[in-house]
């Protein structure tokens, strides 16, 4: 199954493409360095070291493979649940930052929001 033009013209959406070469690729390191960025950040926080450190892994682990698999084989399935992973892990990038600038507590607040975002994901279309 190929993209049909209309979806070609969503960029945000359909970011990682092969069927359209006048598409701008997403270079293989931006994902490594946000997660390189948000480790650094991490690492030079006095408040919530551990914490935010245990959320990069956490972030990595749930964006890495869907990411992955929709460099293997960019079919709209593949990619819809990539961006569905994708969306509801902004909320560990969220809490990565919280933890590491003001500390654990603030992190299990907003990561309390993210058990919000995942009911409503199940009600809603993600994108």
């Amino acid at each position: 199954m190929s993209f049909t033009p209309r979806f070609l013209k969503h960029r945000g959406i359909t970011v990682i493409q092969k069927l359209d070469p006048s598409m701008p690729r997403v270079p293989r390191g931006k994902v490594g360095l946000v997660l390189a960025g948000l480790t650094a950040v991490a690492l030079t926080s006095t408040t919530g070291r551990f914490p935010a450190l245990m959320l990069v892994a956490v972030l990595a682990y749930r964006v890495l493979p869907p990411y992955w698999q929709v460099r293997k084989d960019p079919q709209p399935a593949v990619i819809r649940r990539a961006v569905k992973a994708g969306v509801l892990s902004l909320v560990l990038l969220d809490s990565s930052i919280g933890a590491a600038y003001a500390g654990p507590v603030y992190a299990a607040i907003i990561l309390a929001t993210g058990l919000v975002a995942g009911s409503l994901a199940r009600l809603f279309s993600v994108t």
